[in-house]
C-alpha cells in the first residue's frame, strides 16, 4: 500500500495546497508491472520493461481494496495509474465493480488501442477518466513498420468513442520510421482535416531509439543509423566525465529509409492547428439527434453551420456505420441493391464535394469534456 503522508504534510507546511490551481491531486498507484502486449510483440520504440517484460497483476478485489483505503486515509479520489498496460481482465472485472458501487472515483490508465465502444462505455462509467492509448498513428503502414498490428481506423475508432465519452485521451503521433513515405502523411493530413471534432493528440514527435528498444538493440534491422545520446545530456553532465552513449536512455537517430524533415512539417501545421482549435474558444463539432426514424445531423467542423437530414432506409444505414463496416458487412446487413450503393455515397460521406469521407462514421457528440 503506497504512503503519501510526507506529500501531504509538504503540501500543507509549503502553503502550496492553498496555492495549487491545478484541481484535484492524482495519486500515483501500480496495479501491474510488465507488459502483456509487449510480451508478444514488442513495439520498435518502446524501451520500458528492460528490467522484466513478464506481466503480472493485482486481483481486481485487490485493487479495490486500495483505492477505498487511499480514498478514505487522504480523502481523494482521484488516481493515475502508473501501470505501462492495463490488465485486459480489469476491463470488466475491476470497472464492472466499481460502476456497480456508484462511486466517484477516477482514474487514469495506459491502454491498447483495442477496447470497442461498449467496453469504453462500461469503463467509464466505473469512473474511467482518463486514458493513454498506443495510437501512436493514424497511418496502417506506419503502424506495420511500428510492430503495433494496429489499423488507422480502429485507432480512429478510439479516438470517436473516447470523445463520445468524455475520457481525456492522451494519445501521441510519431514520425521517423525506415519505410515510411510523404504519401504516408499526406493522407494523414487529408484525415486530420475531416476529424477536428475529435480530441487531438497530447503532442506529435519523432520517434527515438531509447535504450532496450528494438530500434536501439537491433538498430540494422529497424533502418537506424548514426545512433547517438539525445543532445540534452550535453547540459547535464560535465563535459569529459562520463561516457554518454553507456549511460544515456534518449537516442536520436538518422537512417537511410526516413524522410528528410521538411516532409514532416505538413502533419506537424496540421496537428498544431487541431490543436489551437481545441485549446481556443468554441470547439468543433459533428452531432446528430434522432427521431423514430430520421436524423438530423448538424456539422460545425467548420466556421460555417452545415445541416442534413435522412429517413428510413438511409438512417439505418448511417446509424449501422456508427462502428466502422467494410463493404461486405454493408452488403450482409442491407443487401445488394442499386439503392444501397447509390445511397451509401450520399449518406456515408460527411461533405458533400468529399468522396473520401465515408470511410469515417461520426456518432452524436457531446458538446464539452469537462476532463481535457
Amino acid at each position: 500500500m503506497p504512503e503519501f503522508e510526507e506529500y501531504f504534510y509538504a503540501r500543507t507546511e509549503s502553503g502550496y495546497s492553498s496555492y495549487s490551481p491545478h484541481g484535484e491531486v492524482l495519486l500515483p498507484i501500480e496495479t501491474a508491472r510488465g507488459c502483456w502486449w509487449g510480451a508478444k510483440h514488442h513495439c520498435t520504440f518502446c524501451g520500458l520493461n528492460r528490467a522484466g517484460m513478464e506481466f503480472r497483476a493485482k486481483a481486481p478485489q485487490q485493487v479495490m481494496d486500495m483505492l477505498e483505503t487511499l480514498s478514505r486515509r487522504y480523502g481523494r479520489l482521484s488516481f493515475n495509474a502508473i501501470d505501462n498496460i492495463m490488465a485486459p481482465e480489469y476491463t470488466e472485472r475491476l470497472f464492472g465493480r466499481l460502476a456497480e458501487t456508484k462511486s466517484d472515483i477516477r482514474l487514469h490508465y495506459e491502454i491498447r488501442p483495442h477496447f470497442r465502444r461498449d467496453q469504453l462505455a462500461k469503463m467509464r462509467s466505473g469512473g474511467l477518466v482518463s486514458v493513454q492509448p498506443g495510437i501512436e498513428n493514424l497511418s496502417t503502414h506506419l503502424l506495420k513498420l511500428m510492430k503495433k498490428h494496429s489499423t488507422g481506423m480502429r485507432n480512429l475508432e478510439l479516438m470517436k468513442w473516447c470523445t463520445y465519452y468524455d475520457i481525456n485521451n492522451l494519445y501521441n503521433i510519431l514520425v521517423g520510421f525506415a519505410g515510411e513515405t510523404s504519401e504516408d502523411y499526406r493522407l494523414q493530413c487529408e484525415v486530420i482535416g475531416k476529424i477536428g471534432h475529435l480530441q487531438p493528440p497530447y503532442a506529435i514527435a519523432r520517434a527515438r531509439a531509447d535504450r532496450g528498444s528494438p530500434m536501439f538493440t537491433d538498430p540494422d534491422k529497424h533502418g537506424v543509423g548514426q545512433l547517438r545520446p539525445s543532445d540534452c545530456y550535453r547540459y547535464l553532465f560535465p563535459r569529459g566525465r562520463f561516457d554518454l552513449n553507456k549511460i544515456s536512455y534518449y537516442f536520436d537517430h538518422d537512417g537511410p529509409g526516413m524522410l528528410p524533415d521538411q516532409d514532416y512539417d505538413d502533419i506537424f501545421r496540421a496537428v498544431g492547428a487541431w490543436q489551437e482549435r481545441w485549446r481556443g474558444g468554441q470547439r468543433p463539432t459533428l452531432q446528430y439527434r434522432k427521431s423514430c426514424a430520421s436524423i438530423f445531423i448538424e456539422d460545425c467542423r467548420d466556421q460555417a453551420t452545415r445541416q442534413f437530414e435522412y429517413s428510413d432506409r438511409q438512417a439505418a444505414l448511417y446509424e449501422f456505420c456508427m462502428d466502422a463496416k467494410n463493404d461486405h458487412a454493408i452488403a450482409a446487413e442491407f443487401g445488394e441493391t442499386d439503392w444501397l450503393r447509390a445511397d451509401a455515397g450520399a449518406v456515408l460521406r460527411t461533405r458533400p464535394d468529399d468522396p473520401a469521407g465515408r470511410a469515417i462514421s461520426q456518432p452524436r457528440l457531446r458538446q464539452s469534456n469537462p476532463y481535457v
